[in-house]
């Protein structure tokens, strides 16, 4: 069965990408390019746009976190 989030989990997942990018010392600017996405879309997902899976794949790698952390 797939997950569904409600729209204020996506809040609460930008807030922790947010959280974890900031504490790694990246900006939104360098995570992107190391994605690599627009600047805009890492925005987004930061203030609350839902993120394709690949795109929550590829920020866990990066941050370092697993999935279900981030989930």
């Amino acid at each position: 069965m797939p997950i569904t989030l409600l729209s204020n989990d996506y809040i609460s997942l930008g807030r922790e990408i947010r959280r974890q990018r900031i504490r790694l010392g990246l900006t939104q600017q360098e995570l992107a390019k190391m994605i690599p996405c627009s600047l805009s879309y890492i925005s987004h997902i930061e203030n609350g746009d839902k993120p394709s899976l690949d795109m929550l794949v590829r920020l866990a790698h990066i941050l370092g976190l697993s999935l279900d952390m981030l989930l």
